[in-house]
């Protein structure tokens, strides 16, 4: 059993190919509790990057994000939830790109809170590289969230034609390319 495609094709390179049957299984998720229930009204764009943000590229990159929708949608806001490492960058970073006041820090959540945090939003931005099966992206669709997204990995897997955008990143197993 593999998590996506993209895990098999990691297997093989760094392992060896197998030859044998495999099925991929896919996280799972539970979709009577994720689901897109009631979205608050509001008249502003409002991305969300959610869950570990342990690699350091990861918010930095939503916040360019941030700072390039801006100059087309003004007043789009961006929302980021979980624990934030190195919060004194990211408060550097949104005050230097003329961004304060439209980023909001929620605090670290559980998925019994999960799809409150989701219905809060209009886009999931999911800026990991390389990430072999987020969880994060399986629940955001499921509560009918659209994801912008690195397109490698796994994710292009889950997304499909019709529930996002991915950003072209090289295909690289030694470096990182942040989208």
């Amino acid at each position: 059993f593999y998590q996506s495609q993209f895990c098999k094709r990691s297997a093989d390179h760094f392992l060896g190919s197998r030859d044998h049957d495999f099925e991929v299984l896919y996280n799972a998720v539970d979709t009577e509790h994720f689901s897109p229930g009631e979205k608050p009204g509001r008249k502003v764009l409002v991305l969300l990057i959610a869950g570990s943000h342990i690699v350091p590229y990861r918010l930095p990159t939503a916040v360019q994000t941030l700072s390039i929708v801006c100059k087309e949608i003004a007043g789009t806001r961006l929302l980021i939830a979980g624990r934030v490492m190195n919060m004194e960058t990211i408060r550097r970073l949104i005050q230097e790109l003329g961004l304060n006041g439209l980023v909001e820090f929620l605090p670290p959540y559980t998925q019994v809170e999960a799809p409150e945090i989701y219905r809060k939003a209009d886009i999931l931005l999911h800026t990991k590289y390389n990430d072999p099966c987020p969880t994060v992206v399986i629940e955001a669709m499921s509560c009918g969230l659209p994801v912008v997204y690195s397109k490698t990995g796994g994710v292009p897997e889950l997304v499909g034609e019709n529930a996002g955008y991915g950003v072209g990143s090289p295909s690289d197993w030694y470096m990182v390319h942040p989208p």
